[in-house]
């Protein structure tokens, strides 16, 4: 037997979620670079067009991102920490869900 839906904290059988676990480490780690309000040299050689300011830009480049992220070069400064790129693995896996704000 699964869990009822709604878990969404990473912890559960439900898988991570952008409301509840991908939103911060975007957040955090991607949003300096890779944010809509950012031009020219504030983005730091971002590309204009890969953004994550919100679950449809997220969705739209997270896989195109993911190998990097895995690969340990974004962000280019240090990475993500092992536990956020697991947790980005196992939201790709659960299949990107938005989850509830």
């Amino acid at each position: 037997l699964s869990a009822p839906p709604g878990g969404g904290n990473g912890g559960g059988d439900d898988g991570p979620t952008y409301v509840q676990d991908i939103r911060s480490i975007l957040d955090q780690n991607c949003l300096p670079c890779h944010s809509t309000s950012k031009a020219g040299s504030q983005r730091n050689g971002a590309p204009p067009t890969i953004n994550f300011d919100t679950y449809e830009l997220a969705v739209a480049n997270i896989e195109r991102a993911n190998a990097r992220i895995q690969a340990g070069t974004m962000p280019p400064t240090s990475g993500l920490e092992p536990e956020n790129r697991t947790t980005v693995l196992d939201w790709l896996a659960a299949g990107i869900p938005r989850g509830e704000p």
